[in-house]
């Protein structure tokens, strides 16, 4: 199965296969990370074909997480089964069972920064 990459209003989606090692898929996400960064759109990474996770790799999706919310003020959520994230790593990462949860996150996130923003 292809990388799937979907436009949604407020995001870009990332669906990956399970066919893919965690190098292809981090390519893979950087790549789109890169994309959203320039067009001002947040991250959404659907996980839910792939079997399993390294600690050293989620480690690395809770540095993505980071960037987004903290230096480009975008929303990362991850979608995916709940077994696949660390206990500890799911604390730091906005994960989510569902696409549609996670779309719901990203435009209600989207809502919240600009009640903010129109608040200063």
């Amino acid at each position: 199965m292809p990388i799937n990459i979907q436009t949604e209003e407020n995001a870009k989606l990332l669906i990956i296969p399970n066919t893919l090692n965690e190098e292809e898929m981090l390519a893979e996400i950087q790549e789109v990370a890169n994309t959203c960064f320039g067009i001002n759109k947040s991250f959404i990474l659907d996980l839910n074909q792939v079997q399993n996770l390294s600690e050293e790799f989620q480690e690395k999706l809770c540095a993505m997480h980071d960037l987004f919310y903290h230096q480009h003020n975008l929303s990362f959520i991850i979608s995916s089964p709940i077994h696949l994230i660390s206990e500890e790593n799911r604390q730091l990462l906005q994960v989510c069972p569902t696409q549609a949860e996670a779309i719901e996150i990203v435009n209600m996130e989207v809502i919240e920064r600009e009640f903010l923003q129109d608040e200063e």
